[in-house]
């Protein structure tokens, strides 16, 4: 299984292997698109602003993808290991995420970022926004 990473060097978090991906960034906290995104979501202004005074940089995870025929072979999880690796790398203090519990998957995927570390801190728009910190 050979990720790729694209365009990290320019604090973008978009890595693909054969059956998934997962997309997102690393940002400064100060800048727009973690506001963008959290409020896209549905987050409360105290979310974002809890998240903003904690974290100087953080990585943000917008999407993942794996192909319903690839599920149960690790692929996810090696997808999430990598971006959290290249968040470090790109001085991330923290990962941030919305948990999309409306999707019909077979697997409860809060509790799976929680098998990574992932905190749950609150909700937007009634699923959990969930961090790791690095």
């Amino acid at each position: 299984m050979k990720i790729a990473e694209i365009n990290t060097k320019n604090a973008s978090l978009n890595l693909t292997v054969d059956g998934g991906s997962i997309e997102g960034y690393v940002v400064n906290s100060n800048q727009p698109q973690l506001t963008n995104y959290l409020e896209s979501q549905g987050a409360t202004p105290n979310i974002i602003s809890a998240i903003k005074n904690q974290y100087n940089r953080v990585g943000i995870i917008k999407n993942i993808y794996v192909d319903e025929d690839s599920r149960g072979q690790g692929i996810g999880n090696k997808l999430v290991s990598s971006a959290i690796d290249v968040a470090s790398s790109n001085s991330a203090e923290a990962i941030v995420l919305v948990s999309d519990t409306a999707e019909d998957n077979v697997m409860n995927l809060t509790k799976w970022y929680e098998g990574f570390g992932f905190d749950q801190i609150g909700t937007a728009g009634g699923d959990p926004v969930m961090v790791l910190e690095l």
